[in-house]
């Protein structure tokens, strides 16, 4: 199986993906401020980079659409979508001229500087949530299932109302790096309000 890279945007309200081998092929996941890894040396400058994609492989039927992916100086900064190939290489020529003015370029650098440093503190927030749940569930081990006494029931995980691993989905689907490697069922859960749909083992008998 060949390597590529990975980089995800949204089209029409859901997030796609763009595979590309013109960079070091390492099965990178790049998002808007991310900055792209290369064979050799990271080119100085601002790149247009024209690749084809389809919004849904499953489906035979759906036409390849053209995507412009603008890289400055290794950093994912700007992308376009396009209906066919002439199109897309057109507006990276435009793209490009565009991203070589030093206000817009230092603009973007800011942005994405912030962005990142949010999204720093958004992966430190969920690796402790990750923490509390799993010395949750061992105390849940340790006492039988049973909340501990000693324990305050808002501070308590019910691991018999929502299992370990859907709790932890439910954690790992906040953050973007995470959701595209989870199971499309922990997504279908999450979606339609865990707590809601997920039923008991064995259902209550009724009455005569």
């Amino acid at each position: 199986m060949s390597m590529f890279d990975s980089f995800y945007l949204q089209h029409q309200g859901r997030e796609v993906e763009i595979q590309s081998k013109q960079f070091a092929n390492s099965l990178q996941n790049i998002r808007l401020g991310d900055f792209v890894e290369f064979d050799n040396a990271t080119p100085i400058g601002v790149q247009g980079i024209v690749e084809d994609f389809m919004v849904d492989y499953s489906d035979r039927d759906t036409p390849y659409l053209w995507c412009v992916l603008i890289i400055l100086s290794g950093c994912f900064v700007d992308y376009l979508i396009c209906d066919d190939k002439e199109e897309a290489q057109r507006a990276a020529e435009v793209m490009v001229k565009l991203w070589q003015q030093p206000e817009r370029q230092a603009d973007a650098l800011l942005k994405f500087s912030s962005v990142h440093f949010a999204k720093n503190e958004k992966i430190a927030k969920t690796l402790s949530e990750v923490a509390w749940l799993l010395n949750q569930y061992q105390s849940w081990i340790e006492n039988s299932g049973k909340r501990p006494e000693k324990w305050f029931v808002f501070h308590w995980h019910d691991f018999d109302e929502i299992p370990w691993d859907t709790a932890l989905a439910k954690i790992l689907l906040n953050v973007d790096e995470f959701r595209p490697h989870l199971h499309k069922k922990y997504v279908a859960l999450i979606e339609s309000d865990v707590a809601g749909i997920i039923q008991p083992a064995v259902e209550p008998k009724t009455g005569a």
